[in-house]
């Protein structure tokens, strides 16, 4: 279900279950794609890094701001409750939402942001992932988000977590190029 806001924010609630499925999930939820320009992703909860049940140690609660070019970019981000997909100049959306796990992927298009509803725990070559989603469970893929658009010039709050809109520091881009990336 979509509810429009007359300011533009868009509710979204969803309540899917996969009818006469085999086979095993490794993720499921809704997904946005944004268009070209929006290389710019924060996000307040867990990280720096990727995080998934399982393989998320190495993270904690905070305030993390990510390039589209840097290696760490693509990923599942734990505890996230707000997540900004922007420009540089600050111009873009953000998703907004109870503690849940958002993940970013690089795409010809734009940029993938994806609310994951349900999230398998990453495998090792010639195993099965520790925690596995199987179809014939019939799992109920169910999540609720706000979209919020987001104009270049912040509002107070976002300025005052997140800082003035700019690129990412530091992107680390240590190879000319990554065969997975």
């Amino acid at each position: 279900m979509l509810e429009i806001a007359a300011n533009g924010a868009i509710a979204v609630s969803y309540d899917l279950a996969p009818a006469n499925a085999v086979g095993s999930l490794s993720e499921a939820g809704l997904s946005v794609l944004a268009p070209g320009g929006t290389d710019e992703f924060r996000w307040i909860g867990q990280g720096p890094y990727a995080g998934y049940p399982g393989k998320d140690r190495l993270n904690e609660f905070g305030l993390y701001h990510l390039n589209r070019a840097d290696l760490r970019f693509q990923g599942n981000r734990r505890e996230t409750e707000l997540a900004l997909l922007t420009s540089a100049g600050g111009a873009g959306f953000a998703l907004s939402m109870p503690a849940a796990d958002v993940a970013v992927e690089r795409s010809a298009d734009g940029t993938l942001l994806s609310h994951n509803a349900l999230i398998a725990s990453p495998g090792n070559k010639g195993t099965t992932p520790e925690i596995a989603i199987p179809l014939d469970a019939s799992p109920r893929v169910a999540g609720a988000f706000t979209l919020v658009p987001v104009p270049g010039a912040w509002p107070s709050a976002l300025a005052r977590w997140f800082g003035q809109p700019a690129a990412a520091k530091d992107v680390f881009k240590p190879f000319y190029h990554s065969y997975d990336q």
